[in-house]
């Protein structure tokens, strides 16, 4: 049987090395946590890329050219299928699975911004333009080579007052 003053220093002993212990395997196993001061405030580069558990590329974030810089989120066949563009205009892109448009908006200049829904392979789309100092106008191509229809018409943007002409 321990007496009082061996059983606390028993207790203080096993205290003692408990936390000595502890902190030498924090230490140990955990390693260094990353601070704060530790990390770059700017990383420097000509393209970003994000890859998949098979190191496929699936996004892209690049300067492409001297007046072309983008984001471009790829298929697992690495096509692309949505962008996100900036150059001499500003452009967001969805593509189907051969790399066609199928959906756009973009400025066109600082006066003009187009929606534009395409189906390349039959020629059809529908377009929404949009101009700062006109009204929008609305196109619709049925079928490749089969003309367009506009809306409003020139008829009618010629005889309806308030109404003005894209230039």
């Amino acid at each position: 049987m321990l007496t009082r003053r061996q059983y606390a220093g028993l207790v203080a002993v096993v205290g003692v090395t408990g936390l000595l212990g502890g902190g030498l395997s924090s230490l140990l196993v955990s390693g260094r946590s990353a601070q704060a001061e530790d990390t770059p405030r700017v990383v420097t580069a000509r393209e970003f890329r994000v890859v998949d558990a098979q190191g496929r590329t699936r996004i892209r974030l690049a300067s492409f050219d001297e007046t072309n810089a983008g984001l471009l989120v790829l298929d697992m066949q690495g096509r692309g299928r949505a962008g996100l563009g900036f150059g001499s205009t500003a452009q967001l892109g969805f593509f189907d699975d051969q790399g066609r448009a199928t959906a756009t908006l973009r400025t066109v200049s600082a006066e003009q911004s187009l929606l534009m829904m395409e189906d390349t392979v039959n020629g059809r789309e529908v377009a929404l333009t949009m101009f700062v100092e006109d009204c929008p106008r609305l196109r619709v191509r049925p079928r490749k080579n089969g003309g367009s229809i506009e809306y409003p018409t020139e008829q009618m943007l010629r005889s309806a007052p308030g109404i003005t002409r894209a230039r």
